[in-house]
């Protein structure tokens, strides 16, 4: 064994938190282009005997894509694979390639984690690339915590060459006579990687010699900051609640973090708890939304995260909210009847009875109810003044916030009549000689 496969395999073995079981017990799936890099990587676990897969995504954004494809075809009978798969990946449309095209391979890497019951997904990233990203980001001007580099461990998923330089890779893909394709993109100075690669990054060593060794320095520095604010955050209990459209989180909780804490939180309860794509947002944004958070005005809306998700901060709480679940069509009262957070029940009756619990109601049979969403117009006839009223005075009365007027339900006859809002008000309905008994239970946000 080689210094370059030794370097790997201590890699390797430091991911296992389980010691009784051995790094070849292990599975593992490895994203491979073709190139260098993932090609050594590939070589080298097959030397070190450990089980894996691998995958390779067409983007077919070159004319060399199909070539590539087919020399990885090979794959399974050159290492002794358990299988090979190719993903071709639309992304046509795109508005930005790299960062769309990165999302998506993510996402069919974590799909297929799960499907093979595999431990950890491998990408060969290197000490050369976490320097460029450095650079870029150095040269964006981005925020600090938006600057920490490539992370070698997140989710499933490891990097295991982080800390080696792309020379030491070439030296032993030589060395090992093993064969890679060249993406022809690579030469292609439009991607901005591409010309920070080839151009801006050789000019300003050759000027700085030191200027990586200072790049990779701030990086700790900047690791070990935001390593302190995750640990805070995970020893934090934020009193969490979950609901059909998303969760709430203490705010007395929340608010005591700084920015990039506040910000740490929202996307990791997103990724906990919404099968959407990762929330890519400006600065500018993250900032507005802290102000809507800070504001101690009433807020009547949501704030638009991004299409997806929304954030809304009542007295109390913090809301993380799923748009799309957070909108509901009519439906028709059934004997079981789900309504968000809640559920209807019925039973048949034939005696009229007030109850002073407004999560009951008895309503005449002949009645088509459906519930549905609140709307700003709606008013009805109370049962107790038999006067007529806007809900939304109702709901001003009960100090309910914008969510809990969202998820409110209303039952509404064929006419689209309000006849009861549960758990709120009984409305005045015309005596009947056949009933039928509603009951709502709701877990109250």
């Amino acid at each position: 064994m080689n210094e370059f496969e030794s370097s790997v395999e201590l890699k390797l073995n430091s991911y296992i938190k389980n010691h009784n079981k051995s790094i070849c017990e292990y599975k593992f799936i490895i994203a491979i282009s073709g190139g260098i890099d993932s090609m050594a990587l590939l070589h080298c676990l097959h030397e070190l005997r450990l089980s894996f897969y691998t995958v390779h995504f067409n983007h077919n954004y070159h004319h060399q894509s199909k070539k590539i494809a087919r020399f990885l075809y090979n794959l399974p009978q050159d290492y002794d694979l358990n299988k090979h798969f190719n993903i071709e990946l639309d992304l046509s449309g795109a508005k930005n390639f790299e960062s769309e095209a990165r999302i998506k391979r993510y996402k069919h890497l974590r799909n297929l984690r799960r499907r093979l019951d595999c431990d950890f997904i491998l990408t060969a990233h290197h000490l050369d690339d976490q320097i460029e990203t450095l650079h870029m980001k150095r040269i964006q001007n981005t925020h600090w915590s938006n600057s920490l580099g490539i992370r070698e461990k997140i989710d499933f998923i490891r990097r295991p060459l982080l800390s080696i330089s792309k020379q030491q890779i070439i030296n032993y893909a030589k060395e090992q006579k093993i064969l890679w394709k060249e993406d022809p993109t690579n030469t292609d100075n439009s991607f901005m990687r591409n010309r920070v690669r080839n151009l801006e990054l050789p000019k300003i060593v050759s000027l700085k010699p030191q200027y990586p060794s200072k790049l990779l320095s701030q990086q700790i520095i900047d690791r070990d900051r935001f390593d302190k604010i995750v640990d805070e955050i995970n020893d934090t209990n934020f009193l969490i609640n979950e609901y059909r459209f998303g969760i709430s989180i203490n705010a007395n909780q929340f608010l005591k973090f700084s920015k990039v804490g506040k910000r740490l939180i929202i996307q990791q309860f997103i990724d906990k708890k919404f099968n959407v794509t990762p929330v890519q947002c400006s600065y500018s944004n993250w900032e507005n939304l802290f102000i809507y958070l800070k504001s101690n005005i009433k807020r009547t809306t949501l704030f638009s995260l991004s299409k997806q998700i929304s954030i809304y901060r009542s007295r109390s709480a913090i809301y993380i909210v799923n748009n799309t679940a957070l909108r509901v069509d009519a439906i028709n009262i059934n004997s079981r009847c789900n309504w968000f957070d809640g559920i209807f029940t019925t039973a048949e009756t034939q005696i009229f009875k007030k109850y002073l619990d407004k999560s009951m109601a008895i309503l005449p049979k002949d009645i088509d109810c459906k519930v549905r969403q609140w709307r700003p117009s709606d008013s009805y006839v109370s049962a107790t003044s038999g006067h007529k009223r806007k809900v939304s005075d109702l709901f001003i009365d009960k100090k309910m916030n914008y969510i809990q007027k969202r998820i409110q339900p209303i039952v509404v006859d064929g006419n689209d009549t309000i006849v009861w809002i549960p758990g709120l008000a009984h409305v005045s309905i015309k005596s009947n000689s056949n009933y039928r008994k509603y009951l709502w239970e709701s877990t109250k946000c």
